[in-house]
């Protein structure tokens, strides 16, 4: 019986961490389309040549008519797409980030997550400051995860939670993920401490009852 449950037990972690990254995966591609939202809106308060504005615009226009090609079409359009990227990369500043995020995108989406890393990287070293910076930064994060690079995912989910949260609101979702990772590698005390930075710090945090959630499966299940 005893042997039993602990099968059980180890199917209700090994469910949970699956059950979140594709949750993850989901919610990823989520913010990239609401982050780029944003950044747009931003550089438009800014006085950006005409030449960046356009280009911007047609990195957009040209990804979303690739995103709902039919499939006799779809090759072409990637084709096209890949050119845009590439060319608006090239450039500097502002559209050089929005390019390098967006080919980021592209190679999430596309489950290149390791290509997807080193994008997500590059653009947010661009313009540190912008408002584009701290999601690349942790879908970097989640690209890393996705390519089994655990390491390299740890290091970033830290370098975002040590951040200010004032200005980094991805900072409770980055906790929570070294939490979650922690808990998948059995190393239950150090995950309860990520989880209860989540409770601690971010009270009215979507992130602080799922951490809630994780302490209490964790005591219940005399883990702590």
């Amino acid at each position: 019986m005893a042997h039993v449950e602990k099968i059980g037990f180890a199917e209700r972690i090994s469910h949970f961490v699956e059950k979140y990254r594709t949750i993850v995966i989901v919610f990823s591609l989520l913010i990239v389309a609401v982050v780029t939202f944003l950044f747009v809106n931003d550089l438009n308060t800014q006085n950006l040549n005409m030449q960046t504005s356009v280009a911007i615009e047609k990195i957009e226009q040209t990804y979303s008519e690739w995103e709902i090609a039919e499939e006799g079409v779809k090759a072409t359009s990637e084709a096209g797409l890949i050119v845009v990227l590439d060319e608006a990369a090239q450039k500097d500043g502002a559209l050089k980030q929005f390019a390098l995020y967006y080919k980021a995108r592209y190679s999430f989406q596309k489950k290149l997550f390791n290509e997807a890393y080193d994008l997500f990287l590059q653009s947010a070293s661009v313009l540190e400051a912008s408002f584009l910076s701290p999601s690349a930064v942790y879908l970097a994060a989640v690209s890393a995860e996705n390519a089994n690079e655990i390491e390299k995912a740890k290091a970033l989910y830290n370098q975002i939670s040590s951040g200010d949260s004032e200005k980094n609101t991805f900072v409770p979702r980055a906790l929570f993920s070294m939490g979650r990772i922690l808990e998948s590698e059995k190393k239950y005390k150090e995950a309860e401490s990520f989880y209860q930075q989540v409770v601690d710090k971010f009270n009215v945090s979507n992130w602080t009852k799922l951490a809630k959630n994780r302490i209490i499966f964790l005591k219940a299940n005399s883990l702590l």
